[in-house]
């Protein structure tokens, strides 16, 4: 092709991927691989004919052009590269296997809000759609907080209650994806704290729940605890907007996105469980 460039006519072997840039008797000559007499032959016809040699020559120098441009080898790798994997793609399972992820539970696995939506309206017999707008927009963690003094009482009521954590529903994609992560070869521990008014009962009924929304084998990845800062990981996946403790934490705090975290930066933050891995591997 450098020949070609310079207007040169070319006597070529018709090998390998050399008849897709030189056409027999238009840029120049394709001979039979070790035929002697047929280099000879092409090389002496274009030796007894100028007209012939500036004919091939122009023509080698149009098909570089257009067949080996800048522009259009360009367009060729682009096109190569837009058929392969984004590179995230390809190393969220090798920056995440191997890794110990924590995941936190209530409002990050299961809908918290929800069940106490439902209770709490029953209980108190409030618009459900006035106690969803006020709970699912809360700006306070702890959720009585968000209440008024006299309706503390019911809403603690409320939390206690039988059944309340064994009847907590999935968040959108989060059993799909905790299902995932372990098949990718990431280590999953579920570390949840019991609430303190119903410590006994709550972690009972978590086992339940985790029973029953992820199978049996996810209960051995249980850790209920009120102190998160002593177990050990690479990531907790949490909604607590401050997650503290009496150690310093190994573990890096990614936020499951709510109302009530959106004031806190510097800290990685996961919107919806479809994007666990690619959010994962950027806080590793």
């Amino acid at each position: 092709c450098e020949s070609m460039a310079f207007e040169r006519p070319v006597v070529c072997s018709n090998i390998d991927a050399i008849p897709e840039a030189l056409s027999d008797g238009v840029e120049g000559f394709l001979v039979p691989p070790g035929n002697a007499d047929a280099i000879r032959d092409a090389v002496l016809q274009l030796y007894q004919s100028p007209e012939l040699r500036k004919q091939m020559g122009a023509a080698g120098r149009a098909r570089v052009l257009k067949q080996f441009s800048y522009e259009h080898m360009g367009e060729c790798y682009r096109e190569l590269l837009d058929t392969v994997p984004a590179p995230e793609e390809k190393l969220h399972g090798e920056v995440l296997k191997g890794k110990t992820v924590l995941v936190d539970m209530d409002n990050t696995i299961v809908d918290w809000d929800g069940e106490f939506i439902r209770r709490y309206s029953e209980a108190s017999g409030q618009d459900p759609l006035v106690v969803e707008k006020l709970v699912r927009n809360r700006e306070k963690f702890e959720i009585e907080e968000n209440f008024q003094e006299s309706e503390r009482a019911q809403v603690m009521e409320v939390i206690a209650s039988p059944g309340f954590y064994e009847s907590l529903e999935p968040l959108p994609g989060a059993v799909e994806a905790l299902h995932k992560m372990v098949d990718e070869g990431i280590d999953v521990k579920l570390v949840t704290a019991p609430h303190p008014l119903c410590a006994g009962s709550c972690a009972r009924e978590k086992f339940i729940s985790v029973e029953r929304l992820l199978g049996p084998e996810f209960l051995e990845r249980m850790i209920i605890t009120r102190d998160k800062t002593h177990v050990q990981g690479d990531l907790l996946v949490d909604d607590k907007p401050r997650v503290s403790g009496s150690r310093t934490p190994s573990w890096k705090h990614v936020l499951f996105s709510q109302s009530y975290n959106q004031g806190m930066e510097g800290k990685g933050r996961l919107s919806m469980w479809t994007e666990w891995a690619d959010t994962l591997s950027k806080s590793i």
